[in-house]
């Protein structure tokens, strides 16, 4: 890139504003335009930063959802029409999709993520991936890696072990970079095993040299914690951009020998790479019809977790329709990903336009989340007199966000209160569900049935009465387990212990993993999902070679109705020398069957499908023995089985014991966990001195930072800051303010440090505004 000047490259590292590249006219590099999110286009107004201020595009369901159909097809398809409205609006890179682990239902930002499974999560991240780029338009995979929650995402150190690292946080990157190489991938804003994952050079590098990732690394919004320093580990870009001065400190470094030269021209190549790659997305004459897309995507994706014969409905039944989420519902999570939908509809709606015979009450207020007794009187009175009663009960959307993490798993009490005195006076109680997480379902046991459309996008009631009525017949099956209660997740004594701090103590036991190893009953288990026809598994048969497991079966359709049946595998070894789980998913094929009809599934299994991660090998190895296959319709609903013998290691190595589980009854304790680490954990602290990495909540520490967050407190009712909390605002480190001003420099941050470590002064610190130097 002997044509671009070193400034010219170091100024390229960052953005030129919040969602551009700079561009290079000189050497053949456009300007690439990014926009969020995963489940629909947001184009911010004004090319500003707020979640509110978006241009209108079409809403698809989110990742919570249409992971569960179980469909790669349809994932494709997703990734095809959300290309294709980024092209047409003149964007390059959609900043999607999100991979990260549900290793809590807690985690605020869960409804954006597919999966507590990684094998689930890559295939159908994968097939997102494919969809989008054969439009011309590029993927950002995300947020790597360990971001499984919002309390102290920006700051707090996520400490894995490097088994589970590989096994559960990083598997699902793998798969996409091995299969479909996203173009780019962002690095996350949290610090993993002690180093930040935009300047992680052992991170950056395992996609790079081990995967064969060959696309550009981009930071996540403000994550970079030194510029020169994370293009040294191997960041290419730095967003969002803007003249704050990275380059000054790039130069600088590069003067000093800490970045060379050479670090700057490969940098710039990345950049120019991705602008080629971007620089002819295809054009399409018709536009396909998007809705109806959203709409059978969310249908197809719906779970029935409970049917005692009340559904489908009947054209002829009086039906009551509870709750204000029928008119206003939650369709869509909260942050960076929230769309402004061009058009939404509701299930109310719905059954206006389809002709059926019902009445409405709204039953319960949003907002108090107090019992209203009013409300209440008027829905057990209309129940009362109609033949089945239908609730649209979840989670408002406050609970629900980006930034922050839900408290408890319950939903509002007035809404448990309701549904239980409705149980009272109607057997025939539907509830249908709108959340982007599990929630704890304390009536589960006594109504007639429960519909999950987690959050479904613009046509989720039109989706939602299709389910209802039969006209399409529910296929999804649950990406993540429903625990009964929060007390029964591995993770409910540490997730939220420390803001600085992430202990992942259950290191591989996390979802199913460890619900069905450890023998706990949960509410619904993973890949569980009703239809309303029947499937009978059958002629299990398998071929075995050195390098491949084949496995085939009948599945035939032994109801009336065309349905269709999510066939999932999973692998377990009972005898292994090493802690290993009770079995994990390692295939899944969703196939249509008509009444009566049969159709062969076949299963194609690879070392990797019986392999683990060998802390001492620093490889997947096979560990010799016989393993156990179990075919079934869920995690917990194994229709056939067999045994393989598979050649391997006859010393596998792993620092979690055969016993690790069973010895934490009441918990995973730091003493365990540090014996899969292999090292103790260092106390959680504020560190002195103060540094850019500082968190606003820390700087209280002393007597200026405590007058800082007074003047905040006094401030922040005037500040029109939609869905941000004090919480957010209080997490946030001190090189947040690059994002606030145009007038903020690394210079100013790195001023305002000295101000709170008493080594400068207010008049220096105001002096430092916009100045680079």
């Amino acid at each position: 890139m002997t044509e671009i000047t070193a400034e010219k490259q170091a100024r390229m590292f960052a953005g030129e504003d919040n969602w551009t590249t700079v561009a290079a006219e000189e050497a053949g590099i456009h300007s690439i335009r990014m926009s969020d999110g995963p489940n629909g286009l947001r184009i911010e107004a004004e090319n500003k930063l707020g979640f509110a201020m978006s241009h209108p595009a079409t809403l698809y369901p989110t990742a919570s959802l249409s992971a569960c159909s179980f469909d790669r097809q349809l994932q494709y398809e997703l990734g095809e029409h959300l290309g294709r409205e980024s092209a047409e609006n003149g964007v390059q890179v959609l900043l999607g999709p999100g991979v990260n682990h549900k290793r809590s239902p807690l985690c605020g930002r869960n409804f954006e993520y597919y999966s507590e499974d990684p094998y689930l999560s890559g295939e159908l991240a994968s097939a997102y991936v494919k969809g989008v780029q054969d439009q011309g338009v590029g993927t950002s995979l995300k947020h790597y890696a360990g971001n499984s929650r919002e309390y102290g995402r920006m700051i707090q150190n996520s400490i894995i072990d490097e088994r589970a690292l590989h096994e559960i946080y990083l598997a699902q990157f793998e798969r996409v970079v091995r299969t479909s190489q996203p173009w780019t991938i962002m690095a996350a804003y949290n610090r993993l095993n002690g180093k930040y994952c935009c300047e992680n050079k052992e991170l950056l590098d395992l996609a790079r040299e081990k995967w064969g990732f060959d696309g550009l690394y981009v930071s996540d919004w403000g994550a970079v914690p030194d510029p020169a320093g994370c293009l040294k580990a191997g960041l290419n870009l730095e967003m969002p951009g803007g003249e704050h001065g990275s380059d000054e400190r790039i130069l600088k470094a590069l003067e000093e020998g800490s970045v060379t030269i050479e670090m700057l021209e490969e940098n710039t190549k990345r950049l120019k790479q991705l602008a080629d790659r971007t620089a002819s997305p295809k054009q399409y004459e018709d536009v396909s019809d998007r809705l109806a897309f959203a709409q059978r995507a969310a249908a197809e994706s719906a779970v029935l977790l409970k049917n005692n014969g009340v559904l489908p409905l009947h054209r002829n039944e009086s039906i009551a329709l509870i709750g204000p989420f029928a008119k206003e519902p939650r369709i869509q999570g909260t942050g960076s990903s929230k769309v402004n939908a061009s058009e939404a509809d509701c299930l109310f709606e719905a059954m206006k336009e389809g002709r059926l015979v019902f009445s409405y009450s709204h039953g319960f207020t949003m907002s108090p989340e107090t019992v209203n007794e009013m409300l209440e009187d008027q829905a057990l009175r209309l129940a009362e007199r109609c033949s089945k009663v239908i609730v649209i009960a979840g989670l408002p959307e406050g609970d629900e966000a980006e930034g922050y993490d839900r408290k408890h798993m319950r939903l509002p009490e007035n809404q448990n209160h309701l549904i239980r005195a409705l149980q009272q006076v109607n057997r025939n109680i539907i509830v249908v569900l709108q959340c982007g997480a599990p929630v704890e379902l304390p009536w589960r046991n006594n109504v007639s049935g429960i519909l999950c459309m987690y959050l479904a996008g613009c046509r989720s009631g039109k989706a939602a009465l299709d389910l209802l009525t039969g006209n399409v017949n529910p296929c999804g099956k649950l990406a993540e387990t429903w625990p009964r209660h929060l007390e029964d997740t591995p993770c409910f004594n540490t997730f939220h212990k420390n803001l600085l701090q992430a202990q992942y103590r259950e290191s591989i036991f996390t979802g199913y993993r460890y619900y069905s190893t450890a023998g706990i009953d949960t509410a619904f288990p993973f890949g569980y999902g009703l239809s309303y026809t029947t499937f009978a598994y059958r002629n299990l048969k398998k071929e075995i070679s050195d390098d491949t497991v084949k496995i085939t079966l009948e599945v035939t359709n032994t109801g009336t109705t065309a349905g269709k049946e999510i066939v999932q595998l999973y692998i377990g070894k009972k005898d292994s020398r090493i802690g290993r789980p009770l079995k994990e998913l390692k295939g899944f094929e969703k196939i249509l069957l008509e009444p009566g009809e049969t159709k062969d599934v076949t299963f194609l299994l690879d070392a990797r499908s019986f392999a683990y991660y060998d802390t001492a090998a620093k490889d997947w190895l096979v560990e010799a023995g016989t393993y156990e296959i179990g075919i079934g319709a869920s995690s917990e609903d194994i229709r056939l089985e067999t045994t393989v013998f598979r050649n391997g290691t006859t010393k596998p190595y792993s620092t979690i014991s055969t016993d690790y589980l069973s010895a934490a009854k009441d918990g995973f304790t730091q003493t365990a966990f540090e014996s899969v680490l292999g090292h103790s954990i260092e106390e959680a602290k504020v560190q002195r001195p103060f540094t850019v990495n500082t968190s606003l909540t820390e700087l209280q520490e002393v007597g200026l930072g405590r007058l800082l967050k007074g003047i905040i407190d006094l401030i922040r009712p005037k500040l029109d800051l939609p869905g941000v909390t004090d919480e957010m605002i209080m997490e946030v480190p001190v090189r947040m303010a690059l994002m606030s001003s145009d007038q903020i420099t690394w210079k100013t941050v790195n001023t305002i440090v000295d101000f709170f470590n008493g080594k400068a002064s207010i008049f220096r610190v105001l002096k430092n505004l916009n100045k680079k130097k």
